[in-house]
């Protein structure tokens, strides 16, 4: 795993949307008038913060909790104690700086990576009794909140995913222009890539400067569901992971943030998502205008349906 995507990340909802739906909603036409943006989010600091990837978050969370309500009154309680909870904004990538670290203490806490946020017990069926009654739960669910597989998957695999790969496109290419400038400053604290002209085209720290990696800890637990006709099985849930550095990686790490900051490359790089981020969601605006309102919508109906 490298600092930060070296091609952009996908945007998914987990198990919940199996094919990609093509929305109506396009740019405006050439020549025709910019449609206006929907108003930002109070507290918001960048364009990004358009994008409604915490209401996204709290909407999938209210559908599985309306889903095992539903599976238990139907005779299958399996969903009800699997650990779920309401995470933080699955999609918060979208408005972090990117290219962490950012900070020396960072740097030596977590290398390049991160904490990964645990997920709730799998839940496998091999019981068509089941598998039925979860479409009907599902769909009730659908219904309670006005939502859709459609209007979820256009707004994360269509929305999300258009952003996110926008604005690497104009990210990127920074990090290969202002590569020598870096390499030259790493090199002065003592590391030097085993090919400059491999690091411009895959900027990965531990292949090009052969730092071993760290680990996660706790280790996820490995499971494999008996597959027996007629059960359900339920695995266990994945604990909150926090990685684990080496000495190299995080000797590495502090001299990157130290040359980023030395060679102006994070004040360049900020400057350039701005601009960028602008940009994108303006060229998206009609998108937004559409979309939006229905998941605010949505989150507000699941607000009401978990309070009652």
């Amino acid at each position: 795993m490298s600092p930060q995507p070296r091609t952009p990340k996908r945007l998914l909802i987990a198990g919940a949307v199996a094919t990609l739906v093509a929305s109506s909603a396009c740019a405006a036409d050439d020549g025709g008038e910019a449609a206006p943006l929907p108003a930002a989010s109070p507290g918001s600091t960048m364009p990004f913060d358009l994008y409604l990837g915490q209401d996204v978050t709290f909407i999938l969370y209210a559908e599985r909790q309306l889903q095992a309500s539903c599976m238990e009154d139907a005779g299958y309680p399996q969903f009800v104690d699997t650990g779920d909870r309401l995470g933080e904004n699955m999609f918060a990538d979208l408005v972090k700086p990117p290219f962490r670290p950012r900070t020396e203490d960072e740097a030596r806490a977590n290398g390049f990576h991160g904490p990964v946020p645990g997920a709730p017990a799998p839940v496998v069926s091999f019981d068509v009794g089941f598998d039925r009654a979860l479409d009907a739960c599902r769909a009730r669910g659908e219904r309670t909140l006005g939502t859709s597989r459609d209007l979820l998957a256009t707004y994360v695999e269509q929305l999300g995913n258009s952003l996110n790969r926008e604005i690497w496109q104009k990210l990127q290419p920074v990090e290969v222009k202002t590569a020598d400038r870096l390499l030259d400053c790493l090199a002065a604290k003592g590391f030097e890539p085993d090919s400059r002209d491999a690091y411009k085209k895959d900027p990965n720290p531990h292949e090009r400067f052969d730092v071993p990696l760290g680990a996660y800890e706790p280790e996820a637990p490995r499971w494999k569901p008996r597959r027996k006709p007629g059960t359900v099985a339920v695995g266990p849930p994945d604990p909150d992971r926090r990685y684990v550095p080496t000495e190299g990686e995080s000797r590495l790490a502090v001299a990157m943030v130290r040359c980023r900051k030395e060679t102006g490359f994070f004040t360049e790089i900020d400057r350039v998502n701005r601009e960028a981020q602008q940009k994108i969601v303006e060229d998206h605006a009609v998108e937004f205008g559409e979309l939006n309102p229905k998941i605010k919508a949505a989150a507000k109906r699941a607000a009401k349906a978990l309070d009652g």
